[in-house]
């Protein structure tokens, strides 16, 4: 096998919902490994035997396990050309009554693992030609959520590193979007949302959420060739929640 077909992507969050979702996709490509980095001790399966896929436990707030995983990726694959960040927290907390740790851990979870992976990642990308990087952000991000406050914050703060990196790193043939989901059909939407899912629905153009396989496909095609000239950019993949002045049937 040529060191083409050697070369991994990184996918964060993916054990489950949209991170999962990536990895299925990716690996429709053949010849594609894909690095699956899970929050865990004890790892969920997915493909079970599928000797493409290299599964690693990391806490991506903390940098010396990012690098340690990272390390195993370079051991198991040629290098690295494409990095997704799907992992994240999703807990509600008001403004009024949130602890400074409920603060604090979305910001580290979303916005400092985020930058975590991409500095990393980045590096090796420079030093080896170039490479695509996916973030994920959120309608959160410009709009006000209650119970949401440090989430949306880390989401906004996701949108502005999605852009400031794509302009650092153009240079070094690095491209960097982010995707900005609607609300999407996952465990974690029950902990990021009180509304029926009826309601929840309600609130998109499309009438309906998103789902993992619908994110998936617009994340591998910004992570295409396909998508050679696009970064910097914030794609709401959203069924038309920012557009919707009002809910569905009102």
């Amino acid at each position: 096998m040529g060191n083409e077909l050697r070369r991994a992507a990184i996918v964060t969050g993916a054990a489950t919902g949209i991170g999962a979702a990536v990895v299925r996709k990716l690996l429709e490509t053949p010849g594609q490994r894909v690095v699956v980095v899970q929050h865990r001790q004890v790892l969920e399966p997915l493909l079970e035997g599928e000797d493409r896929v290299l599964r690693v436990v990391c806490d991506v707030a903390d940098r010396a396990s990012v690098e340690e995983c990272f390390q195993r990726a370079l051991e198991w694959s040629s290098g690295v050309d494409k990095l997704v960040t799907s992992a994240g927290v999703a807990e509600r907390a008001s403004a009024y009554e949130m602890s400074l740790e409920q603060w604090e851990l979305p910001l580290k979870v979303h916005l400092n693992g985020t930058f975590n992976w991409c500095q990393v990642v980045g590096r090796h990308m420079r030093d080896g030609g170039g490479g695509a990087i996916v973030t994920i952000g959120s309608i959160c991000a410009n709009r006000g959520f209650p119970g949401l406050l440090s989430y949306g914050c880390a989401k906004a703060a996701i949108h502005e590193l999605t852009r400031g990196l794509a302009v650092e790193w153009a240079d070094d043939k690095i491209r960097v979007n982010t995707i900005a989901p609607g609300y999407v059909d996952t465990a974690n939407l029950k902990s990021a949302t009180t509304l029926q899912p009826n309601v929840s629905a309600s609130l998109h153009a499309l009438g309906r959420l998103g789902t993992p396989e619908e994110l998936a496909e617009a994340i591998c095609f910004l992570l295409s060739d396909a998508a050679s000239f696009i970064t910097g950019e914030v794609l709401y993949v959203d069924g038309g929640f920012s557009v919707m002045p009002r809910p569905r049937g009102t």
